[in-house]
């Protein structure tokens, strides 16, 4: 009988193994999956929506970054007085006159606009016509292309410098001065020195920013000082540079302006409301 049970039991489970290989269902086969792989009945009745990529905050303009290295000069001049000048790749701007005339260039064109904030007026120019004209805010009486050419050490600015030295023998004031000026002072120069620091490699679109400014356009660099000296012991700065330093600022720093009514005119931009203050700019001095 223990026999015939033994039999038995063999004989089920090889008829079970066969029913695998073979599909056939079997009461003792017990399917690996509880439904078949991929069926119909496998899938979710609706398949869930596909996951959007997360919502980024808006991107901030360019003109919100921060621009990290931004040179910045600070100058004592006859016309703007206490003036700061700002070099970056993000754009250049000069702002003079108690923060009323500002000029500044900036990407992708890097026009230069000379701007009036509280004549809300501006005189805008190209790069490449920067490069070549001159602005007619610093000038000195004698042609730099003739002058004695040095080189120094700039103790503030620490950095070389390129010194033009002009000896005046005497001579009078230019023709470039009008002659209304000419007769106030009563001066006869004695010599000019004008000196261009090395401040490091300088794009060509700043350089025309400076030229234009500057009205020198013979030598790279930074004009840092022009001064006029008269035999009376007197001397006159066009410009002089007190103290660099590096700071950051946020892009929109170089932004140009916009609220202006453009003028072909930059003398118009530039002068003052004020009649009495605009010439004794102009003659360096009051009166």
């Amino acid at each position: 009988m223990n026999l015939a049970r033994s039999k038995m039991t063999l004989l089920r489970a090889a008829l079970s193994c066969l029913a695998l290989q073979l599909g056939v269902p079997s009461s003792e086969a017990k399917p690996i999956l509880s439904e078949p792989f991929l069926s119909t009945s496998a899938q979710p009745k609706s398949l869930p929506a596909k996951a959007e990529p997360a919502k980024r905050g808006p991107t901030k303009p360019a003109f919100d970054l921060m621009v990290t290295h931004v040179q910045v000069f600070h100058q004592k001049t006859s016309m703007m007085g206490d003036t700061e000048l700002y070099l970056s790749e993000a754009g250049a701007r000069f702002i003079g006159r108690n923060g009323d005339i500002i000029i500044c260039a900036c990407p992708p064109t890097w026009d230069v606009l000379l701007y009036s904030k509280s004549k809300k007026q501006a005189h805008k120019i190209t790069n490449k016509q920067a490069g070549k004209q001159n602005f007619g805010l610093f000038t000195v009486p004698v042609e730099i292309g003739r002058a004695e050419k040095t080189t120094e050490t700039d103790a503030i600015l620490k950095c070389r410098c390129l010194r033009l030295y002009v000896d005046g023998k005497k001579q009078p004031n230019s023709t470039n001065d009008p002659f209304i000026f000419q007769q106030r002072k009563h001066r006869v120069m004695k010599d000019v020195v004008f000196r261009i620091a090395d401040i490091g490699p300088i794009k060509t679109e700043i350089q025309n920013f400076l030229y234009w400014i500057y009205n020198e356009h013979a030598f790279p660099g930074l004009p840092v000082e022009a001064t006029t000296h008269y035999t009376d012991g007197s001397a006159v700065y066009q410009f002089r540079t007190m103290s660099k330093g590096v700071t950051s600022k946020p892009a929109s720093f170089f932004a140009y302006p916009t609220d202006y009514k453009l003028s072909p005119n930059k003398m118009e931009v530039l002068l003052s409301d004020d009649t009495q203050t605009t010439l004794e700019e102009l003659w360096g001095d009051k009166k």
